[in-house]
């Protein structure tokens, strides 16, 4: 290997993973309107997450109420949480998290992506009882959009594999990859899934 080549870690690998999969298709968020919203996915697409998140801020200070802007936000500091290093800046992007998207889902209550956000930003923390309560919720009562959502189906997979439930949680995984394949790959490497992965079904999906 060239010594200018960086050989990741498993956790290193499933941040980087993370990012690649940012905004495929970018359906749910509908982003067409505004330019500086382009410019922020621009910016995390290419890895350049502090100075999306200035720009992100700038736009905020400019309109408490861009709710989009919210959304971006907490993803760049998801993203920021994924590849910290440093425990305590970990623990300070998990919390801004979701301080942002409960700012957020004050302003639109019915944005099934500021829920997501939320349920995210404790997953960040290690609530998993508090993110699996508000992503049941979105399936209870947004069921259609909740199904058109991979990360959030993703997500409750996680949490449901957390808790104890590994059938069902790789029953929704594999719904969630209907929609984006790349998440069979995501979900190999993620440690919320070690129960999952146990399952005889587990191996009979990979041999597939």
């Amino acid at each position: 290997m060239s010594e200018s080549v960086k050989e990741l870690t498993p956790t290193e690998d499933l941040a980087q993973r993370v990012l690649d999969r940012r905004y495929t298709g970018f359906e749910g968020l509908r982003i067409s309107t505004w330019t500086e919203h382009r410019k922020a996915v621009g910016l995390i697409e290419s890895g350049s997450l502090d100075a999306a998140q200035s720009l992100l801020e700038r736009a905020i200070a400019e309109d408490p109420k861009d709710v989009k802007a919210r959304f971006l936000l907490t993803d760049v500091l998801y993203l920021k949480w994924h590849f910290a290093t440093d425990e305590a800046e970990k623990a300070e992007n998990a919390s801004r998290q979701v301080e942002i998207a409960q700012e957020g889902r004050r302003l639109e209550p019915e944005s099934v992506l500021l829920a997501h956000a939320l349920a995210r930003g404790h997953f960040s923390r290690r609530d998993i009882g508090a993110a699996r309560m508000i992503l049941e919720d979105i399936r209870r009562h947004q069921p259609d959009q909740f199904f058109a959502y991979e990360n959030a189906i993703y997500n409750l997979a996680c949490a449901l594999a957390l808790q104890g439930e590994p059938e069902d949680s790789l029953a929704l995984l594999a719904k969630a990859e209907e929609l984006d394949p790349s998440i069979r790959e995501v979900a190999r490497l993620d440690p919320d899934f070690a129960s999952v992965r146990l399952l005889p079904s587990w191996d009979a999906r990979s041999r597939a």
